[in-house]
Order: structure tokens, then C-alpha cells, then sequence
């Protein structure tokens, strides 16, 4: 997804229904593939199709100033089915819900939604480094977990 297209995000939050239209066919995927690594299949079509609204109701308070759009669209996306899990009184799925929080993040932003390591580090408001260091740990960590 494009974090850094301004002029269709000032579209999008006027109201032009094309411009709006193209941002949703952006963000969708990501927001989907997000809420089904974390929640799984069951209720994750439904919970992204509710952020992809809550989204698009909350373009004019996003500000290019505070950082990309997919950040923007992560933070959201995260507090939503984190939302989610505690409501529902689960983690994620095994075995990612035996990481801890911070390496979770990173490989479901890394490896399920395909993000560079910079726009992993833009949406969780970090270096490139401790993001490949985290990467590195949470992935040591899977290792370890599954060999035993």
C-alpha cells in the first residue's frame, strides 16, 4: 500500500467518491490479512470490514504531519482486534500467542503482510534496526518453541 500518496488522501477525506474507492481497494487487503493473522478465520472478515468504515470515517483527522497513512491504518487496524482478543478473552493464535506483544507485531507486519522493514518501523513508530532485531528474536524464539 502506498503510505505516501497525499493528494488522494486529501481526496479521499473531501469526499470524492473515486479517490475514496481506490483507498479502500488499497487498505482492505492489508486491514484483512492483519485480522486474519491475529483472530484467525473466524470473525476476521467481518472485524476488517468494520476498520475499513471506521477508517474512512476517520480520513480527516489523519494528518501526513503524523506519520504515513499505513501507519495510520496499523494503529487503528491493532487497536481494534487487540479490542477484539480482549473481548473475547484469547490470544492469537498458537504459537504466535506465545510471543511476546512486540515480536508478534513485527512478524505479522513483516511476514503475513509483506511490509519492508522501514514501513514496519514507520507504523510502529521504531528503527529499521530494532525492527530486524526483533524479527531476529521473535523468529529464534518460533524456532526454539516448535523443536521442542
Amino acid at each position: 500500500m502506498d503510505g505516501g500518496n497525499s493528494a488522494l488522501h486529501r481526496a479521499a477525506a473531501g469526499g470524492d467518491g473515486a479517490a475514496l474507492g481506490t483507498l479502500l481497494d488499497q487498505v482492505k487487503p492489508f486491514v484483512t490479512r492483519y485480522c486474519r493473522a491475529r483472530l484467525g478465520t473466524g470473525p476476521a472478515d467481518a472485524v476488517a470490514t468494520g476498520i475499513c468504515a471506521e477508517l474512512l470515517t476517520a480520513l480527516p483527522r489523519f494528518s501526513e504531519s503524523g506519520g504515513s497513512f499505513l501507519a495510520f491504518a496499523y494503529r487503528m487496524t491493532s487497536r481494534t482486534v487487540a479490542e477484539v482478543l480482549r473481548r473475547r478473552g484469547t490470544r492469537s493464535p498458537e504459537p504466535l500467542g506465545e510471543l511476546p506483544e512486540s515480536q508478534r507485531e513485527v512478524l505479522v507486519l513483516r511476514l503475513v503482510l509483506g511490509l519492508s522493514a522501514d514501513e514496519t518501523a514507520s507504523a510502529l513508530h521504531t528503527t529499521t534496526g530494532a525492527v530486524r532485531v526483533t524479527q531476529h528474536r521473535a523468529l529464534d524464539t518460533l524456532r526454539t518453541t516448535l523443536a521442542a
